[in-house]
């Protein structure tokens, strides 16, 4: 801790020597001087702000400011109306009937009508994250301006969770067809609109002066880019950014102590993991992967890298999820055990094998250790230190050995395993690549089985055999640090992130 610090202090000198970071006459330069205006430092650009075609948190945290939702999912997994007033569901489960707000603005000051709602619907079909999800909507029909009704071609009992999940907002038809490159020019209902963009330097908002819910209390917000977690510690210390997540738990340890500042931690629905590209040497061999699994001490990871900050995870099935089941294989660390599938797979110490290993700045840390793990069973892993948006490309196309990673399950049901083990999504969220068709018939079938016990037993299947199969190494539900302002007032805080609606100067 004493080390932190004193490395804390003397990069801090060192930023403010080389010019850095400008302190103006009179003391530290503070960037809630205007009251009117919020900064908040990320760790990278966002790569577009078309939700439905997201694949960070960011851009979801970015996201929630500029869109909203029909419905609103609460960290409890409840479902409330938000842009649609109510809604009515038939009694055979195939009907959904949504009631419109009225007078509800666009960022454009078009209002938001039936016929937005119906064109998300058919956008959604042609990305890779809601197309499972639209896919399955049969007929859409525009009742009035104010009313939709969306039938389903078979029955779906996370629909309402997946609508209400923080990736599939209402689009503007208008917005949307206007422009060639949606994603740099986003259009929404949210509580902020957006003004300019600076690659590489910062993204500005300002607040919607016609949100539905009333202007938000902060007028402009500012999303200025720092990719070094301890760079931004020292900003939110200087006063050039407000608030911060941090990604480096030793970030964290060393703001607790400045009476400025607050730090907040709570467990989220994030889920760290390593994901083995099962189409290339040497992870197409299940034993190799499984030895992986036995081989990781999420313990250690948990305890020296998110300095407590976290807990052990070996699925990405999570129990709050609706339709779970308990995994009949459970990895523990379990080094002899590791060293003795690796060996079946042609692996040991004395043949040892290289592999690169794909990880961003915020997992660094978890590569080191998740390096050291695996040099014990004969893997021995380069670290190739990337871009998010580089390790995002790369397993898109299935370019990589293994890359480390997280993802923050958006809604709490099983149907989310979906993204991650359905061959559909090759080339999307199963960066994996994994391909099974008897689990590809369970997703789909537990995705239509309305009975929650038939659910659970068809879940069931599924999860004992993915466990077995390996795709994927879960190591630790990591949870969420933010670190702001002391006289910045949060009346909200959700597993994702915030909204920035609810934030305002004390």
């Amino acid at each position: 801790m004493i080390q932190t610090r004193m490395w804390k202090k003397m990069f801090l000198l060192t930023v403010i020597a080389v010019g850095l970071l400008t302190i103006p006459p009179g003391g530290p330069a503070c960037a809630a001087e205007d009251r009117d205006t919020l900064i908040i430092a990320v760790e990278s650009d966002p790569a577009t702000f078309d939700l439905l075609y997201a694949e960070s948190m960011l851009e979801g945290q970015i996201g929630n400011n500029i869109y909203d939702n029909l419905l609103f999912i609460d960290d409890d997994g409840n479902i409330h109306p938000y842009l649609a007033e109510k809604y009515e569901i038939s009694p055979d489960g195939l009907e959904y009937t949504f009631h419109l707000k009225k007078g509800v603005k666009f960022h454009n000051g078009d209002e938001m009508k039936a016929s937005d709602v119906a064109f998300t619907m058919e956008y959604g079909k042609k990305t890779p994250y809601m197309s499972v999800v639209c896919s399955n909507i049969n007929k859409i029909d525009v009742i009035d301006d104010y009313t939709v009704k969306l039938t389903l071609a078979s029955t779906m009992a996370s629909f309402l969770s997946e609508v209400a999940g923080d990736q599939f907002p209402i689009y503007s038809e208008k917005a949307v067809k206007a422009v060639e490159t949606y994603g740099a020019n986003p259009v929404g209902t949210g509580a902020y609109k957006f003004v300019s963009r600076k690659p590489g330097e910062e993204v500005r908002f300002e607040a919607f002066a016609d949100h539905f819910q009333g202007a938000a209390p902060i007028k402009n917000l500012i999303y200025r880019i720092i990719p070094d977690s301890f760079s931004a510690g020292v900003a939110l210390e200087t006063g050039d950014v407000d608030f911060i997540w941090v990604t480096n738990a030793s970030v964290a340890a060393t703001l607790k102590d400045n009476k400025n500042i607050t730090v907040r931690s709570e467990p989220t629905n994030r889920i760290q993991f390593i994901r083995m590209n099962t189409e290339k040497e040497p992870f197409k061999d299940a034993k190799l992967r499984r030895a992986v699994n036995y081989a990781l001490n999420r313990d250690v990871i948990v305890e020296t890298v998110y300095e407590g900050y976290g807990a052990p995870q070996d699925s990405l099935a999570i129990p709050w999820m609706a339709g779970f089941a308990e995994p009949a294989v459970r990895y523990s660390y379990d080094p002899e055990k590791a060293a003795a599938l690796a060996k079946e797979a042609g692996v040991s110490k004395e043949s040892p094998i290289v592999v690169e290993l794909n990880c961003a700045g915020p997992t660094q840390r978890d590569a080191e250790v998740i390096q050291e793990n695996l040099a014990e069973i004969g893997i021995n892993a380069k670290i190739n230190l990337l871009e998010p948006n580089t390790i995002w490309t790369y397993d898109d196309d299935g370019n990589f050995q293994i890359s480390v990673g997280g993802y923050y399950m958006v809604f709490k049901d099983m149907n989310i395993m979906t993204h991650f083990y359905d061959s559909v999504n090759i080339g999307s969220g199963n960066a994996a690549r994994y391909n099974n068709p008897k689990t590809d018939k369970l997703l789909l079938d537990g995705r239509h089985e309305v009975d929650p016990q038939k659910r659970t037993e068809i879940y069931k299947q599924f999860i004992d055999i993915v466990q077995e199969d390996a795709p994927y190494a879960a190591y630790a539900n990591r949870y969420v640090i933010r670190a702001y302002k002391a006289d910045l007032n949060i009346s909200r805080t959700f597993a994702n992130g915030i909204f920035i609606r609810d934030v305002s100067w004390k």
